[in-house]
């Protein structure tokens, strides 16, 4: 398992990417339902972006919504970003409103894909992903792709180690079955997962040719395999346009 970090740290961002996805006031309840936290941990992280000036309470209708402080916090990260993380922003804005699916910027954290950056979908889904989740390396879309950049070597030794920390035999992933997933990224330029994670959700994903904020990482579109299989070369397409902007 990831080292797992402080509980109400983690909450704190969470809400904050909440209410930035929404785009709108939101109540107490809301973050409770979608969320699933408990109201008493809800509120208190509500109470206290409001006391540090980060989020705004309206007592009339009972909603918290953004401040501008925060937009403080985008604008000084906008003033140091290079071209690139830029053209890849405006590559997921794109891919976003081309498929209607998930789109996901990831790193590789120790043995596991780790989503950095979320465009939540627009279609029905059975679940959402959220920045900072985490995935086995070998066992999702994410991975595949950043495994594509890796040694076969360098791959096994992921592969072995994932396997170590799943207790579940039944998904550990066999060399030869890696072995041919990585050769099949490598041969179209993208990597297709299907049910790898979670039955009946896919992702399409690419390893981009440079480092970003000195990681390598990848870009994807997430959603339901149906989907994603309909839409494969058009998504690929565009991904291997990105790659080639980015070079």
């Amino acid at each position: 398992m990831p080292e797992l970090p402080h509980r109400t740290i983690e909450r704190t961002f969470q809400v904050l990417d909440y209410l930035s996805e929404r785009k709108r006031p939101v109540r107490l309840k809301d973050i409770v339902t979608d969320l699933a936290y408990p109201g008493s941990s809800a509120s208190v992280i509500l109470k206290s972006l409001v006391v540090l000036g980060y989020a705004n309470f309206d007592r009339d209708t009972m909603t918290y919504s953004l401040t501008p402080r925060i937009g403080t916090l985008a604008q000084n990260f906008r003033e140091t970003v290079a071209p690139e993380d830029l053209c890849l922003n405006a590559a997921r804005q794109r891919l976003s409103k081309l498929t209607g699916g998930t789109i996901g910027v990831g790193i590789q954290s120790d043995i596991y894909a780790q989503y950095i950056s979320v465009v939540p979908n627009q279609r029905p889904m059975p679940y959402q992903v959220r920045p900072g989740a985490v995935r086995p390396i070998t066992r999702c879309g994410l991975g595949l792709a950043l495994l594509s950049r890796r040694s076969d070597d360098e791959i096994d030794r992921l592969r072995r180690r994932v396997n170590a920390k799943e207790p579940d035999r039944r998904l550990h992933i066999g060399e030869g079955a890696l072995v041919d997933q990585i050769a099949s990224v490598r041969s179209k330029g993208y990597a297709f997962s299907r049910g790898m994670f979670r039955e009946g959700v896919g992702f399409i994903g690419i390893a981009l040719p440079k480092p970003l904020g000195g990681r390598w990482s990848a870009l994807g579109v997430g959603g339901m395999i149906s989907a994603l299989a309909e839409q494969e070369d058009l998504i690929a397409a565009e991904l291997k346009a990105v790659a080639a902007d980015l070079q």
